[in-house]
């Protein structure tokens, strides 16, 4: 129903990568097949997503993260190697210019930071589930550098849970309580436990 408009938000490659991943993501989960009419249309949005990579020199940010996720998810799920291997040479060329030494994403957001940690997880699960170890290697270095940073992020509320500390920029993807608890997700590659949480009454 959505027929291409360039000048709408939903043609936007940041929009575009959100409809890919999201839907491969969905169908695994479920375990369906992605009907044939949709995936053709996510087909046609990934070549046209190739096309329109959000690269802007020195000042490409967190989005091209975002665009390599869906054309890797989709290269796995339409086992496009092609695909693959650019997606691939993304992730190689750009994470650690968008991750600091110290293991912060360099956007200054702490929001930002933990959507970002959740693209890495999930790209990591299908690298995995695909016997991808060395790109899945690669992948959970900056996860293991993400989460230990992220952590100052953090703080345990009065009911238990855990809030993450807001400043920069924040996204409208996701909802930061959806977030907080991103480390202890059941596909993360690490086990948390024990760590040193703030509590909302520091």
């Amino acid at each position: 129903k959505n027929k291409k408009n360039l000048n709408h938000p939903r043609w936007e490659s940041y929009t575009i990568s959100e409809r890919i991943s999201n839907s491969i993501i969905v169908s695994n989960y479920y375990n369906k097949k992605i009907p044939g009419d949709i995936l053709e249309c996510i087909k046609k949005q990934s070549f046209f997503l190739i096309k329109n990579l959000e690269y802007f020199g020195n000042e490409t940010g967190n989005h091209i993260i975002n665009n390599a996720r869906a054309l890797y998810l989709y290269s796995i799920y339409h086992n496009n190697k092609k695909i693959q291997i650019l997606a691939k040479s993304i992730f190689y060329d750009q994470v650690s210019k968008l991750i600091t030494k110290d293991g912060f994403l360099r956007e200054g957001s702490s929001h930002y930071h933990f959507l970002f940690l959740r693209w890495l997880i999930e790209v990591n699960y299908f690298a995995k589930k695909n016997e991808d170890y060395n790109f899945s290697k690669f992948i959970s270095k900056y996860i293991l550098m993400l989460i230990k940073s992220g952590i100052n992020f953090l703080y345990e509320k009065e009911d238990k849970s855990y809030a993450i500390s807001l400043f920069g920029d924040i996204s409208p993807d996701c909802n930061p309580s959806w977030l907080s608890d991103v480390i202890f997700s059941k596909i993360c590659p690490f086990e948390i436990e024990n760590l040193p949480f703030k509590s909302s009454k520091d």
